[in-house]
């Protein structure tokens, strides 16, 4: 039994991508054109063959390939939601679609786009898609009560790659005709976004294509952003200051963190899945586990809470970094709110470490922490 925590102590802000191995092939050009790879918090990294129909999956632990669906229509961009469903960029067919890990569609969120590319969910369970066709940007509404589709913006010549930043409060894109990364400010209530601004300036690494060809991306616990960029992953720090640039022998189209420690970057390119592996780095995966305030902050809408990331672990051990704050008591709940005794935990220094027993059910658990002036935290744990 492998578990995934959804809950992260807090980080040093110190650049560590410098400590990388160099790039690993793990397959042998048997693709199509690879895009949208996605971890699925265990075991596996879920991508589109857009040039076969095909999503397929890339097994960690047995370094081995299978395709999990094969679609109707050519399939770009993925992400997971929070009951580990595919969303789905149907490039070919105009539509965002949420579907099993076999491909059943289970909901259609958007019709009549012209060629939704790559996305992000916010923790609204709202969702940015790109449309560079269009050269367009869309927020898909949550179901409140209806999901509605709105044009957010219409100024980047080739809009690509789109993630929301670690405190949520702002969307990063990128232009795969320019060599600029940029950032607006998100509207928390509708999901419109502003004041667009350059973030970061990507490296030419090949002047025979004078487009930068930027792609996919990815973020660290750091705020470190990973570029897909022609043939190279290049780094910027959470200010845009570049820092290090990872070289490919062919064009890479995306990337995402993945593996039982995060600290794995994928990278695919059209006819192949590569891996990358970094020392002092973890990944930042998924939007509904962006960040609360921070116990320091005094605007928090809470009285206490804490900074939640995917925090894979192999000993069914979490640690919640607390600072001076009394919790005083743990509770565990299963998915329908029942009490669950297989835990117990231990304070240390600033740190609460919760040791779960290796016998609980795969599932999603709440883990409710209460502190001594009566605050209750409660923070997701997902057990596969």
């Amino acid at each position: 039994m492998k578990t995934t925590l959804l809950l992260f102590a807090s980080f040093l802000l110190t650049n560590l991508t410098s400590f990388a191995q160099a790039p690993v092939k793990l397959s042998s050009g048997q693709f199509g054109f690879n895009e949208g790879p996605v971890w699925d918090q265990n075991d596996k990294i879920i991508f589109s063959d857009v040039g076969t129909l095909k999503v397929e999956v890339y097994t960690i632990s047995t370094n081995s390939f299978s395709t999990a669906f094969t679609s109707s229509v050519r399939t770009n961009g993925l992400m997971l939601d929070e009951n580990s469903n595919l969303i789905v960029c149907e490039f070919q067919g105009g539509k965002v679609s949420q579907r099993t890990m076999s491909g059943t569609v289970l909901n259609t969120y958007a019709t009549g786009l012209t060629n939704p590319n790559d996305l992000c969910l916010d923790k609204n369970n709202g969702m940015y898609v790109t449309d560079p066709n269009d050269d367009a940007v869309y927020y898909i509404s949550p179901p409140k009560p209806t999901r509605t589709t709105s044009l957010v913006d219409d100024t980047i010549d080739f809009p690509n790659g789109v993630l929301i930043t670690n405190d949520g409060k702002k969307v990063l894109v990128s232009d795969s005709d320019n060599y600029e990364i940029f950032q607006f400010d998100i509207d928390a209530a509708t999901g419109a976004l502003s004041n667009k601004t350059v973030f970061a300036t990507l490296e030419d690494t090949d002047n025979s294509e004078p487009r930068s060809l930027a792609d996919g991306m990815a973020l660290d616990t750091n705020g470190n952003l990973y570029v897909a960029a022609k043939k190279s992953i290049q780094i910027f720090d959470a200010s845009g200051t570049h820092t290090k640039t990872i070289a490919f022998t062919e064009n890479v189209t995306n990337c995402t963190f993945g593996g039982t420690n995060l600290n794995t970057l994928f990278v695919t390119t059209p006819k192949d899945l590569y891996k990358i592996d970094f020392t002092g780095v973890t990944g930042f995966q998924h939007p509904f586990d962006l960040p609360e305030s921070n116990l320091a902050t005094n605007d928090s809408p809470f009285k206490h809470s804490f900074h939640i990331f995917p925090n894979p672990t192999s000993n069914n051990k979490v640690t919640i970094t607390v600072g001076d704050v009394k919790i005083n008591q743990i509770t565990l709940f299963n998915n329908i709110g029942l009490n669950v005794d297989g835990f117990n935990f231990e304070k240390i220094n600033n740190d609460i470490q919760v040791h779960l027993n290796p016998n609980l059910n795969n599932g999603i658990y709440i883990l409710s922490l209460k502190t001594d002036d009566g605050t209750i935290i409660n923070n997701k744990i997902i057990i596969k």
